[in-house]
């Protein structure tokens, strides 16, 4: 009696080796489909962290701005004659990641010698393209 061996190209190998790879290809074929999630799902998240971030921005050169106004108020009380200035405030100061620049400008109202209008810009980050600025105008009507 002779024995029968299977040798590798019979039925039932390939059949398996079939199953083995589609199995293979419908497992590449998920992870690329969960990796395309996962990519933007990042992108997502990334364009959410820097609205935010602008937004925060956006909101400290308001308070800049608004703290410049009470400056230069300050400054007209104790001298009417206050036209000015431009002060840069470094990071460590702000403890913020990066630093400011306001500029006050001071100019009299033409109609009313006893007032003064005070223009503010706000810039926050003071350097780099992506930077928040915000400006206020007020009319400050000076101390006899």
């Amino acid at each position: 009696m002779t024995q029968m061996t299977a040798h590798p190209g019979t039925p039932r190998r390939r059949a398996r080796a079939g199953r083995r790879a589609a199995l293979l290809v419908a497992v590449l074929v998920c992870l690329s489909v969960v990796m395309a999630l996962g990519a933007a799902w990042l992108r997502g998240v990334l364009l959410e962290h820097r609205q935010v971030r602008a937004q925060a921005d956006r909101l400290q050169a308001e308070y800049l701005a608004a703290s410049a106004v009470g400056r230069a108020a300050a400054q007209l009380a104790a001298n009417p004659d206050y036209r000015g200035e431009t002060f840069v405030v470094d990071a460590e100061t702000l403890a913020l990641r990066a630093g400011a620049a306001v500029i006050i400008r001071v100019e009299p109202v033409a109609d009313d010698a006893k007032a003064r209008r005070v223009v503010v810009e706000a810039n926050f980050p003071n350097d780099g393209a992506e930077r928040a600025r915000r400006s206020r105008q007020v009319t400050i009507s000076l101390a006899n």
